[in-house]
C-alpha cells in the first residue's frame, strides 16, 4: 500500500487516519490503546502512519470519555503516629478533590506497619478482584510487593516514602539525612556528645532504621567515639527499662522512634532535666517544642507526599512511561518556626502536575 501524507495537514484525527488507510476508526482506536485483537501488519502500518503525520494519542481526552471512571487503590499505614495516615490520605483526598473533572476515584486501604503480611495479602486479594487504572502505595515488604505488582503486570505506580525500585516513581524524603540533621542539632548543644544518650528500639520498616542510621553516619563522618547507646526491645511498651540506666548526667536522648511515648514516661517519673531531638511531629511533639522539651524535629510532610501522589498517579495515567521522582525538603522545626508547620499545605497549592 502506498501511503500519502499531506504536509501542514490541520491537526490529525484517528478519523483522518483510519480514511487514510482505508481502516475502520475503531480499528485505528484499538491499534493506538494496544488491543491484541488486531494483527501485527494493521497496528504496525497505523502506528508508522501516525509516527508520520505527529500524531499523538490525546490520553486526557480518553481519561474524560463519558463513563470513563478511572480507579487508583491507595495502600496506607497505620501507625501510634495517627498523623501518619490521616495527613496522607488528606493529601489524597485534596488531590481526588481536584480530579474530579477527570472520572478519578480513589479507593483508600490501611493496614498496620506491624503486619507487613496483611498488606501483601490485601494488595494480591484487591488485584484478584479489581480493575484498577493506578496504585499508590506506602510498601513495607518490598520484596513481595513488587513480586506482586509484575505478577499482575502493574506498572502506573507511585511508592510513598519507601521504594520498591527504580523502576516505579516515589515521593519521599531522605530519611538519612534526617538522622544527620538531628545529629547535627545535638551537637549544637552537646559538641562530643557526652551528654548524649542513643536510645533505639525496634525498626518500623520505613523510616526509623534510616534515621538511626544517619546519626550514626554524622558521627562516623566527625570522628566522634560514642558510646552512650541503649537497645530497648519494643520501646513503646517498656520504657520502664530506661530506669535500669543512670540518667544523672544526661542531658540529651535521641529516639528514631516512639520518642513521644518516651519522654511522657520521663516526665511521668519526674525526670524533666532532658531534652529531645525527634525525627517526627504530631500533636505531642508539638506540646513538647512548646515547653522546650523537644529541642527541634523534622517536619515529615505526609500531607503533601500524600497531596503530590494523588497528582503523580494522574500524570501517570496519561504517560505510562514517565518516570516521576520527588523528595520533599528536610525542614527542621523548633519552637521558634512552629509557624512553619504548615508549610505542607501551602507548598501543595503551588504544583500543578497536569
Amino acid at each position: 500500500m502506498t501511503i500519502i501524507v499531506e504536509v501542514n495537514m490541520k491537526k490529525v484525527t484517528q478519523n483522518d487516519i483510519a480514511k487514510a488507510l482505508g481502516f475502520s476508526r475503531r480499528t485505528v482506536a484499538r491499534a493506538l490503546n494496544g488491543d491484541d485483537n488486531i494483527s501485527e501488519t494493521k497496528r504496525t502500518l497505523i502506528m508508522e502512519y501516525c509516527k508520520k503525520v505527529g500524531y499523538k494519542k490525546n490520553t486526557l481526552s480518553s481519561i474524560l470519555a463519558p463513563g470513563n471512571i478511572k480507579v487508583i487503590h491507595v495502600f496506607l499505614i497505620e501507625s501510634i503516629n495517627e498523623d501518619y495516615l490521616n495527613e496522607t490520605k488528606k493529601g489524597i483526598l485534596l488531590g481526588e478533590e481536584q480530579l474530579s473533572d477527570y472520572k478519578v476515584e480513589f479507593v483508600i486501604h490501611s493496614t498496620s506497619i506491624d503486619d507487613p503480611s496483611s498488606q501483601v495479602e490485601l494488595l494480591e486479594k484487591t488485584l484478584k478482584t479489581e480493575v484498577i487504572s493506578g496504585l499508590i502505595i506506602i510498601p513495607i515488604d518490598t520484596a513481595k510487593i513488587e513480586d506482586i505488582l509484575q505478577k499482575y503486570n502493574i506498572s502506573k505506580v507511585i511508592t510513598i516514602d519507601k521504594r520498591i525500585s527504580t523502576h516505579y516513581s516515589h515521593i519521599g524524603k531522605d530519611y538519612v539525612q534526617s538522622g544527620m540533621i538531628s545529629a547535627d542539632m545535638i551537637r549544637r548543644e552537646d559538641p562530643n556528645f557526652d551528654n548524649t544518650l542513643i536510645v533505639n528500639t525496634n525498626s518500623d520498616d520505613i523510616a526509623s532504621d534510616l534515621y538511626y542510621q544517619g546519626f550514626k553516619n554524622y558521627l562516623l563522618a566527625n570522628q566522634i567515639d560514642h558510646e552512650l547507646e541503649v537497645y530497648i526491645e519494643h520501646l513503646n511498651v517498656n520504657c520502664h527499662q530506661i530506669s535500669n540506666y543512670s540518667l544523672d548526667n544526661i542531658k540529651y536522648i535521641f529516639a528514631p522512634r516512639y520518642s513521644d511515648i518516651l519522654i511522657q514516661y520521663l516526665l511521668n517519673q519526674n525526670i524533666s532535666h532532658i531534652k529531645f531531638v525527634v525525627t517526627g511531629i504530631n500533636e505531642n511533639i508539638i506540646d513538647y517544642l512548646d515547653k522546650n522539651i523537644v529541642i527541634s524535629a523534622i517536619n515529615q510532610s505526609y500531607f503533601l507526599h500524600g497531596y503530590l501522589a494523588s497528582k503523580s498517579i494522574f500524570k501517570l495515567m496519561m504517560n505510562p512511561s514517565e518516570l516521576i521522582t520527588f523528595i520533599s525538603k528536610n525542614e527542621i522545626i523548633t519552637n521558634e518556626n512552629m509557624n512553619n508547620l504548615n508549610n505542607d499545605v501551602r507548598l501543595a497549592s503551588l504544583f500543578d502536575l497536569f
